[in-house]
Parts: C-alpha cells; structure tokens; sequence
C-alpha cells in the first residue's frame, strides 16, 4: 500500500473530466481531483499479477503496451528484463483483430532478413525492409491500468490508479515483470500470492501527506521531464484521454 501512494497511483484526474464507470473505484475527492480507492487498486492488482505468473509458468508470453512517452522506457526495460514482448511506440492497426494479415508480414520480413544475411536482394527495393514485429500472440486475457477518465469494461483485469506520473507507471510495470519471473520460475500459486502486511491496510484518511497538492505536483514535475509538450497538453493538470463532463 504504502508505495502506491509513494508512487502517487492514488491520484485520479478532475473530477469533471472522468468516465461514470470508475465510480465504484473512486474513495473521494480531494482539491477537484477524484482519489482512487487503493484497497481496491491492491486487490485487483495482486490478482492480475497472479494470473499473470500463471500464465507466465505455463510458458505463454505475456505482452507489455505503453505508447505515452513517459512509459515507453520503462516498458522496454522491464520487458526486456523478464525476457517478454513488448510496444511502447505505435500500435500497429489490426495486430490483433486482423493477426492472419499482419503474420504474412511478419513472414515477408523474415525472408527478407534471410535474404539480407545471404546477401541476395535479388533487385528488392529498400522499402522492403520494415520493422520486425515481434509480437505473435493472441491475448487470453488483457489487464490495464484505468485511470478515472477511462472505460474500464473493455478490460479483463482492471488496475484502477494514475496511469500517467512515472512513478506509478515504473511500479506497475516492475511488478508485473516480477511477476513474469516468478511464473517462469515455475514457483507454486501459493507462493506467487502475496502476504497481506499491516502496511496493505492502511486508510487513505490516515495518509494526509500523501494527499497534499505538493506531492502530486512533485510527481507530474518527475513525469514531466519524460513528456512533449504535445502529451502534457493531455495530462496538466491530470487532463484525459476519455473524457466525460459531468451533470
């Protein structure tokens, strides 16, 4: 508990920029900012960090997505180090709902990687030569981290918390590659489940200081060295992607 709210996860967006559904995982609000509800946010975390080690332990790749440019470092070193797939870049249309199309590219740059080993273009044009995708597999399910100004229903395993402060991303992100570990290490169920701790009971009314307006904006000053301008356009203060005004 105590280094979601060290990491600021806590922190929703304005209360008039949110999406009714994330009501249920909302504890209050705080200076017009929705506060996520981090008991919840525990919970479902430690059971998609389970099913992510199980999924892991049976041998199945688990595909790391962060496209905003604060997470893509951190997606591709925690991916990287648990030796997972990972886009933190464009997501390309139909990789997944079109997957028949996008393996015969795959194919293509295949052969033409061999080709490029032999030497042998046969008069190809440099066009030809396109990014790997590496990414090969149908999700069984996807997990997220859903901020308040998001839809959470097209998600199978809902992480409610901050998905835009660094901080939030690189926890969320590192745990999940732990879990990857874990699950390749062939560890038991009961010993990839977490143990509840004094700490993972602790009440957001109990962490004032972790609710004070100078610690969220100590957070999006870490995130914003990782932002364009262009993104921060999008997220200050905590703006939105989804965005629904309310009544």
């Amino acid at each position: 508990m105590k280094e979601l709210l060290e990491a600021g996860v806590h922190f929703g967006h304005q209360t008039k920029r949110w999406n009714p559904k994330m009501k249920e995982y909302i504890f209050g609000e705080r200076n017009g900012i929705y506060i996520v509800d981090l008991q919840k946010t525990l919970k479902l975390f430690k059971d998609a960090m389970a099913y992510v080690g199980d999924m892991a332990s049976q041998g199945k790749n688990v595909l790391f997505v962060g496209t905003k440019r604060q997470a893509q470092e951190a997606i591709a070193e925690e991916a990287t180090r648990c030796q997972m797939f990972y886009i933190n870049n464009r997501w390309l249309g139909g990789l997944l709902t079109n997957y028949t199309t996008v393996k015969k590219s795959i194919e293509r740059l295949k052969m033409l990687e061999d080709l490029a080993e032999t030497g042998n273009y046969g008069g190809r044009t440099k066009k030809e030569i396109i990014q790997l995708e590496r990414e090969r597999k149908h999700l069984s399910a996807n997990l997220s981290v859903v901020d308040t100004n998001c839809d959470p229903d097209q998600v199978d395993y809902v992480i409610p918390g901050n998905d835009d402060a660094l901080r939030a991303i690189r926890l969320f992100t590192n745990k999940i590659a732990e879990a990857c570990l874990e699950g390749r290490q062939q560890v038991s169920e009961s010993e990839l489940a977490a143990t509840s701790s004094d700490d993972d009971n602790m009440d957001l009314g109990s962490a004032e200081q972790y609710l004070d307006p100078q610690f969220s904006a100590q957070l999006m000053s870490e995130t914003n060295s990782e932002t364009s301008e262009e993104d921060l356009a999008l997220i200050m203060p905590r703006g939105s992607k989804t965005l629904v005004e309310e009544d």
